[in-house]
């Protein structure tokens, strides 16, 4: 290459890699070209690495799916995450092609999304690459301003050029180099990043985890007023009737047609809520509700009663048989 006046440098054949990509109509990941370690979601307790055969069904996890740049970030949030049934992801830097996939899959499949990336070039960048209307709420100037901090306090040089070009088109324009309008990063201080910058992992060591996460559902709360628990929330049948529920199906079935219309109206209530709630808590309240529908139905009561009866006198449940 380099006998033909082309210089060889990574950034060339990165863009070499995509432009023959989007000529042939596939991505670089489908052909098994990672730019780096693929984005994961976190969701109640466990991680998954975002692929092209997951990107659907990893869509309808969480009220609400954030996006965040930095690794560390939201392992130390996972707790709040899973206190209110909202799901992380982590990009690992610049999207890859299932991630952007996964946030279009996501508003489509009605989770509210937004993305958190550092107040550098690289990371207005990223915010950048999401679609147009996915909110980017830090770290930028008003993620310091709720917070009270003076970001002469957290901000440390600026040890690249990378992307500061773009931005500044970005941020002068309000629109990419393709021409798309994009107005999301306006008040960026351009002059600033030629210089410093902010990292999210230093807003997080000055409020401690709590208080950012707070920010992060009040810019939620104010962005998106209700949330579909449905999402985050599975009412739970087989837990509220007692000892024979994994037993006998058409006792589950029975049970579940009993409950069909608390059950529906419990759904509906769940699908606009305003605000968060507390998902281990809810769920509690809604053992309860379905207990008390259950309990108020006499063909169940006398059920119940007498195959709890059958189940303590019949010799088959008894220790000699």
């Amino acid at each position: 290459m380099q006998k033909y006046g082309i210089k060889v440098t990574r950034g060339y054949v990165k863009r070499l890699v995509k432009e023959i990509c989007e000529g042939v109509g596939v991505t670089r990941e489908s052909l098994g070209i990672f730019a780096g370690v693929r984005a994961e979601l976190y969701f109640s307790g466990t991680w998954t690495s975002v692929s092209f055969d997951n990107v659907k069904s990893l869509a309808d996890k969480g009220t609400d799916i954030i996006f965040i740049e930095k690794e560390g970030i939201s392992e130390v949030l996972t707790e709040w995450a899973d206190k209110y049934g909202l799901a992380m992801v982590n990009t690992r830097g610049h999207l890859t092609e299932y991630g952007k996939d996964l946030m279009n899959a996501a508003k489509i499949s009605g989770a509210h999304v937004v993305i958190m990336t550092d107040y550098d070039a690289t990371g207005v960048k990223i915010a950048s690459e999401s679609p147009t209307d996915m909110p980017w709420i830090g770290a930028n100037d008003s993620m310091l301003k709720y917070f009270n901090i003076d970001r002469e306090t957290v901000k440390i040089d600026s040890e690249t050029n990378a992307n500061k070009d773009y931005v500044k088109f970005l941020v002068q324009k309000g629109l990419h180099k393709d021409g798309r309008r994009d107005e999301r990063f306006k008040e960026v201080d351009t002059g600033f990043l030629d210089k410093e910058r902010v990292e999210l992992d230093a807003i997080l060591a000055k409020v401690g985890d709590e208080k950012f996460f707070g920010y992060v559902t009040d810019m939620l709360q104010e962005l998106y007023p209700t949330r579909d628990y449905n999402r985050a929330i599975e009412i739970p049948y087989d837990s509220i009737h007692a000892r024979h529920e994994d037993s006998i199906t058409t006792i589950t079935e029975r049970v579940a047609h009993i409950l069909n219309a608390e059950s529906d109206k419990i759904s509906d209530d769940l699908a606009s809520t305003t605000g968060f709630v507390n998902v281990k808590e809810k769920t509690k309240e809604i053992q309860e509700r379905l207990k008390q529908v259950l309990n108020a139905n006499p063909y169940y009561k006398d059920f119940a009663d007498k195959l709890n009866g059958l189940i303590e006198s019949h010799p088959f449940f008894s220790d000699s048989s």
